[in-house]
């Protein structure tokens, strides 16, 4: 059976959609002969074209994101819409949050819907039939462009500290290491993230940050580098960042490296302590490029330049009962310590 000829006539009153007339050419094999029947419509009864109608996406649609099942999502404000599977034109599917959502994020075959309030997990692989739960988390998104993953973590920035979401369950990731006071100090509605080697490198109005997601009690650092944008190459494997127009790499100028500043906290020993030695392992102790700081009671007391892996003697100083240490190098610093005696070290 071939289509030979398509036309469009005149609306229908029975029907919504236009009527398209065909002229068929029916082949039919015979063991005698073979004949050629051309069946013309023009003058039977109107057929209708059916199709099934979708519907347009609506206007001002942001955040999209991807979900394994091949659909897309996105929202407008408290309402996350869904695209049928395969079909990106057609988004019929929605759901409607507690609270302006801010940003959206897929975890496995989770939508993570990051709102002025709680987070809600949408899950599922079938749009119509998502199944909505919302987290007792009672920590709210401040920064769409906060929201990064690192694997299967999506990770936010919330007013209190960063947040991780994963496999269904939540966590306040910074609560050891910084308070609310603090991180509220940094602005962190303005903060803009991005994934590189586990590490999320965040970047704030008054402070700029990196999270190690793997690296424990030594998970939270500060830097210098503020940026407006970044982008993490995964063929080249390298972070490029925008800072004042001008666009910069991360690590890829091994003779030009910055120096790095680490200072630990403050530890209040609630009676006099002296401490006589220190010892700093780096991978590169060559021309000078490493510091270690010493500070008593709130004070610097010595900058002493290390030149080795041995251990160093301190200064003779009365006892006093608040220490703390800093770094300041060229190189990737490996342990820092001080100690009462030699054994300290051992």
């Amino acid at each position: 059976l071939v289509c030979d000829r398509v036309e469009q006539c005149d609306w229908s009153s029975d029907c919504a959609l236009p009527i398209f007339l065909f002229s068929f050419l029916f082949f039919f094999n015979d063991t005698a002969t073979t004949e050629i029947y051309t069946l013309s419509l023009h003058d039977a009864l109107p057929i209708c074209m059916s199709y099934e109608i979708r519907t347009n996406p609506v206007d001002n649609l942001e955040g999209l994101v991807d979900h394994p099942a091949r659909f897309l999502a996105a929202f407008t404000g408290d309402t996350v819409w869904m695209s049928d599977p395969n079909l990106p034109h057609s988004w019929p599917h929605k759901f409607k949050a507690n609270n302006p959502v801010v940003g959206l994020a897929v975890s496995g075959n989770d939508i993570i819907v990051l709102t002025t309030g709680r987070p809600t997990i949408l899950s599922g692989v079938n749009p119509a039939a998502m199944r909505a739960s919302v987290m007792m988390f009672e920590h709210s998104c401040v920064s769409k462009k906060g929201i990064c993953k690192v694997g299967d973590i999506v990770s936010y920035p919330t007013p209190d500290g960063i947040a991780f979401i994963s496999g269904g369950q939540a966590d306040l990731v910074t609560k050891s290491f910084i308070n609310g006071d603090q991180w509220q100090a940094y602005d962190p509605s303005s903060m803009v993230a991005i994934q590189y080697d586990g590490k999320i490198f965040g970047s704030m109005t008054n402070e700029n940050i990196i999270f190690d997601v793997k690296a424990g009690p030594d998970a939270f650092s500060v830097f210098d580098e503020s940026f407006t944008v970044g982008y993490n190459d995964l063929f080249d494997d390298v972070l490029y960042f925008v800072k004042n127009n001008y666009i910069y790499s991360l690590d890829t100028d091994a003779a030009n490296l910055l120096t790095l500043t680490w200072k630990g906290k403050e530890h209040d020993f609630n009676k006099p302590v002296s401490f006589s030695k220190c010892r700093v392992l780096s991978d590169d102790y060559s021309g000078d490029n490493v510091y270690l700081l010493i500070y008593v009671d709130g004070v610097l007391f010595k900058t002493m330049t290390i030149q080795g892996e041995k251990v160093y003697n301190l200064p003779r100083r009365r006892k006093d009962e608040v220490w703390c240490i800093a770094v300041k190098a060229a190189s990737t610093i490996k342990r820092i310590g001080i100690g009462q005696s030699i054994g300290d070290f051992i």
